[in-house]
C-alpha cells in the first residue's frame, strides 16, 4: 500500500486529532458513576486483561440478619456463584472491577416462593414462582454489592440482604493509565483480610499564569475498605461507593490510605514538571504489588 499526494491532507488531520484525543484533560474534577455496580454490569462484551486472577471460591454469597434475627438461609434459601462466571469490566474509563453471576435456590425440602425480586449490586431481577434464580451482579465495594432479596411465600413477602464478600487473598494493583508517572505503591501487607485495592490514574492540566501546571487525580477503588477512609491523615468522601477521587500534583506525589479497622497502604508517583501533549506506552493489562 502507498499514500498518493492527495491523501496527505487527510493523513495530517488523522495526526492532529490523534495528538489532540492525546493531549491531557483540562481541570475539572474526573466524574465517577453514581451508581458504580450499574456500570459495571453495563457492557455486554467486556474485552479486558484481569488484573489479578479470582475464582468464585474467592467470594462468599453471605445473608444478612434482619431485624427479627432470620437470614435467608434460615428461611430454606441458597446462594452461591455461578462456576465461570466472573468477569472484569473496565469502569469510567481508569478502573477495573469484577462481575459474576449469582443463582439463588430454594432447595429440595423447601416450599418454592411464588415470587422473588432483587435490587442492589447493579441487578434488577423479578420473577414468579420457582425455586432457581441466576442474574448478574458486581461485587465491588459493600455498597455497591449488596442485595435485597424479596421472597413471597404463602402470600407472605419477606425481605433479606445478600452480601457477595470478597475472602481471597489481600492485595493491591495499578491501571495502565498510571504507568507514565512511575507508581510504586508499598505496605501492601497492611491491607485487612477480605480487602483489595485497584488505583486509575488521569492526567488534568490547570493554567497558572502563561504556563499549563500538570496535575493527576487519582481513582482509588477500595474493596472491603471499613468505615471512612483517611488519605494522608484527611477524611475522604467517597465520590460513589466504595470509590475516591483525589487530584496531586509535583508536590503532592505520595498518598497513604487508611481505614477505621487500621488497614493501610501507600501510593508514590512522579508528577513531571512539565506536560507533554502527546505519549507513547508499551505494556499489557493492569500490574499488581503483593
Amino acid at each position: 500500500m502507498s499514500f498518493q499526494m492527495r491523501s496527505l491532507p487527510a493523513l495530517g488531520l488523522v495526526l492532529v486529532l490523534l495528538l489532540v484525543c492525546m493531549s491531557p484533560a483540562r481541570a475539572g474534577l474526573g466524574e465517577v458513576p453514581a451508581d458504580f455496580a450499574h456500570e459495571v454490569l453495563a457492557d455486554p462484551t467486556p474485552m479486558v486483561f484481569a488484573p489479578f486472577t479470582v475464582k468464585e471460591s474467592d467470594f462468599s454469597a453471605e445473608w444478612q440478619s434482619d431485624s427479627t434475627g432470620s437470614t435467608g438461609a434460615s428461611l430454606g434459601l441458597e446462594a452461591e456463584l455461578v462456576s465461570n462466571s466472573v468477569q472484569w469490566v473496565r469502569v469510567a474509563q481508569y478502573l477495573l472491577a469484577p462481575r459474576a453471576r449469582i443463582r439463588i435456590t430454594a432447595p429440595e425440602g423447601s416450599s418454592p416462593w411464588e415470587s422473588i425480586s432483587v435490587r442492589g449490586a447493579g441487578a434488577v431481577e423479578n420473577s414468579g414462582a420457582g425455586s432457581v434464580l441466576e442474574f448478574p451482579a458486581a461485587l465491588a465495594a459493600r455498597e455497591s454489592s449488596t442485595l435485597e432479596v424479596s421472597v413471597r411465600r404463602a402470600g407472605k413477602v419477606r425481605k433479606h440482604r445478600l452480601y457477595l464478600a470478597y475472602r481471597g487473598k489481600p492485595g493491591a494493583y495499578v491501571d495502565p493509565s498510571c504507568s507514565a508517572f512511575i507508581p510504586e505503591l508499598s505496605g501492601i501487607e497492611g491491607l485487612g483480610a477480605g480487602q483489595w485495592a485497584y488505583l486509575g490514574c488521569r492526567t488534568v492540566r490547570t493554567r497558572q499564569g502563561l504556563s499549563d501546571i500538570p496535575a493527576v487525580e487519582l481513582f482509588l477503588h477500595w474493596v472491603g475498605a471499613k468505615g471512612p477512609i483517611r488519605i494522608n491523615g484527611m477524611e475522604a468522601d467517597p465520590s460513589s461507593p466504595g470509590v475516591w477521587v483525589n487530584r496531586m500534583g509535583p508536590r503532592h506525589s505520595r498518598f497513604e490510605f487508611s481505614d477505621a479497622s487500621g488497614s493501610r497502604f501507600t501510593a508514590s508517583f512522579y508528577i513531571p514538571p512539565k506536560l507533554s501533549y502527546a505519549s507513547l506506552g508499551l505494556g499489557i493489562g493492569p500490574y499488581g504489588f503483593h
